[in-house]
């Protein structure tokens, strides 16, 4: 989904600068899991982190096929606005357990 948004003509730069903010913060979070000298996340939180970010995946698709079906009007009012919340959100979140955790 992340890879159709940059490949998209329906996005502008700013929707380019969200996903790239998802990604490294999704990157961040996977060195995170890989570093064990940074510590890892408690066993007991992997079940929440994991539907977490499925929740929010789920946003983010869900927004972006929105946009792909609905008209031109309608994606600068409202899709595109949903997409950024849903794409900033996801960044927040995984900003939030990388540096909250260990």
């Amino acid at each position: 989904m992340l890879a159709e948004i940059i490949v998209s003509r329906i996005v502008g730069g700013l929707m380019l600068r969200r996903v790239g903010e998802v990604l490294v913060a999704q990157q961040d979070f996977n060195d995170r899991m890989r570093d064990a000298s940074r510590g890892r996340f408690e066993w007991d939180r992997y079940d929440e982190i994991l539907f977490e970010v499925e929740r929010l995946e789920k946003k983010c698709i869900s927004a972006w096929e929105a946009c792909q079906r609905g008209t031109r009007e309608w994606r600068h009012k409202e899709g595109l606005i949903a997409l950024d919340e849903a794409l900033q959100e996801s960044t927040r979140y995984y900003r939030h357990i990388t540096s909250s955790e260990g």
